[in-house]
């Protein structure tokens, strides 16, 4: 693919995606190949069959936004260059069925999201094999980098160190990181795809004073974009059989870190169909949950309560376990005991929601940057929305329905 004239790439969501010679080779290491064979959307496949689009679409999506945004704005000079480079590689560590599996990975400083993207990019595992072809990893990511001048720390600085106007169009209020995934995740799942005003987004946005702000014509378009995310969020990223899979997913992952001393290492750099072989292989009772997970054949859910429900020493108790993964499975364990039902057949999903922070957008009106949540009268509505999912599922097969529901119901009324 590497040439000295740019190439063209094809993309459902904005047509024809130029990729710059210098960033061919880049695209054509294995590092950046694998993210070809993960899925952006994880496991919500089996709720919505068409959200199989991957993170390498997802990539090209963001190079392909941050390039208009650049080129709009006339900027040039090498942090043009590095921010191409970032766009690209933003995803390069992703673990297979994200966020799922990272969620279990963040407790592992070695192994976190950010560890891993750093790691690739600087090529810390240059020409590492892992046994049967796991993962192999090539360490041409910081070549392809140097070759055409880009230092690889200037891309990791971009991508996790000091804020600046330029991080801030992967990592901001309204990122071209953000903006992808919505408009593709809602293309590929047909929800509210045709409701997003992408072009005026794009013309709205601009630098003032080192940061990045919208105009006020672009108001109603974020807006847009804003109900878009909230409906994938509803109907798709906190849909119930979704929640499902990924529970019985990440108690699997955790279980085996725990009592089969599985090396993180050994999964995170793997895709998607490669971590499943990689786990049918461990034991019985990985096989049984990959397959239950593949077939669609999940834990139904038994019991819920919202987390506006219950009194302050319980929210802060599930507060707490919703980034915990061992309190979890400790928590698991104990209520399984107590209902009398095989803890693998239990799982608690408890959803760690981050505010909208689409609503701290600055506004450029008269000179003047206004919050966006000063100005736009749907915050409301999106506050609603955003309690409706504070909501504890307790997952478990139908024969066990009954048991759990009572422990569960004796526990909240005893205000554990």
């Amino acid at each position: 693919m590497s040439s000295k004239t740019p190439s063209i790439l094809h993309d459902p969501i904005y047509g024809a995606i130029t990729i710059d010679p210098e960033f061919q080779q880049l695209i054509m290491t294995p590092e950046f190949q694998r993210l070809n064979y993960l899925k952006q959307m994880g496991l919500c496949f089996l709720a919505y069959p068409g959200a199989q689009h991957t993170r390498f679409a997802h990539s090209l999506g963001v190079l392909h936004l941050v390039t208009r945004f650049l080129e709009k704005s006339k900027i040039t000079g090498k942090q043009v260059a590095v921010a191409k480079a970032a766009a690209l590689l933003h995803d390069i560590g992703r673990a297979p069925f994200s966020h799922t599996t990272d969620f279990v990975l963040k407790d592992h400083p070695e192994c976190n999201v950010r560890r891993r993207t750093e790691d690739l990019i600087r090529g810390k595992f240059r020409g590492l094999l892992f046994e049967e072809d796991l993962g192999i990893f090539s360490g041409m990511v910081p070549h392809a980098l140097e070759r055409v001048g880009i230092d690889p720390d200037d891309v990791c600085n971009l991508l996790f160190g000091r804020e600046s106007w330029l991080s801030s169009l992967l990592r901001g209020w309204i990122d071209f990181d953000r903006l992808d995934y919505i408009v593709r995740d809602s293309f590929y799942t047909n929800i509210s795809y045709g409701a997003i005003d992408l072009a005026r987004i794009l013309d709205s946005i601009r630098i003032s004073e080192d940061r990045v702000v919208i105009e006020k014509n672009g108001i109603k378009a974020l807006e847009s974009l804003i109900i878009a995310r909230e409906l994938l969020s509803s109907n798709v990223y906190y849909n119930e059989k979704v929640r499902s899979a990924s529970s019985m997913l990440l108690k699997m992952l955790a279980l085996s870190i725990e009592k089969e001393r599985i090396d993180p290492l050994k999964f995170a750099f793997l895709d998607d169909e490669r971590f499943l072989s990689f786990f049918r292989r461990i034991g019985e009772h990985q096989r049984n949950i990959v397959a239950s997970i593949m077939i669609g054949d999940l834990l139904d859910a038994t019991w819920s309560v919202h987390m506006k429900h219950l009194d302050p020493d319980q929210q802060q108790f599930f507060s707490k376990l919703a980034i915990d993964v061992q309190g979890k499975l400790r928590f698991e364990y104990e209520i399984a005991s107590e209902a009398h039902i095989p803890h693998e057949y239990l799982a608690i999903d408890i959803p760690f929601i981050s505010p909208f922070e689409e609503f701290d957008a600055g506004v450029m009106i008269q000179d003047t940057v206004v919050p966006l949540k000063e100005l736009s009268p749907i915050g409301r509505w999106i506050f609603e929305e955003y309690e409706k999912r504070q909501k504890i599922i307790a997952f478990t097969r139908t024969k066990y329905r009954n048991k759990l529901r009572r422990v569960l119901k004796r526990l909240i009324q005893a205000g554990r």
